[in-house]
Parts: C-alpha cells; structure tokens; sequence
C-alpha cells in the first residue's frame, strides 16, 4: 500500500509541476548532476 502511496504522490507531484518522470537509479541521477555542474569526473561509488 505504501509504494502505490508514493506512486501516486510522485505522479501528481510531476503533473502539477510540468516534470517528466524518468526511473533512473542514484548513480545515474549522480552523473547527470555532475554533467550539469561541469564536472567531469565520475561519482565514486562504494
């Protein structure tokens, strides 16, 4: 009951702030960061 909770509050969230949902992981979202900063490098992952 709780992810579907979430879903839905994600979903509505987006709607109402004109966003496009993407389902991308930490590290991915890590890079796209750092790409928009300028940085180059890669986040470390442990």
């Amino acid at each position: 009951m709780g992810k579907l909770y979430a879903n839905n509050v994600r979903k509505l969230m987006a709607s109402e702030g004109n966003m496009i949902l993407l389902d991308i992981g930490l590290v991915e979202k890590q890079i796209y960061h750092s790409t928009l900063n300028g940085n180059n490098s890669l986040p470390s992952v442990t």
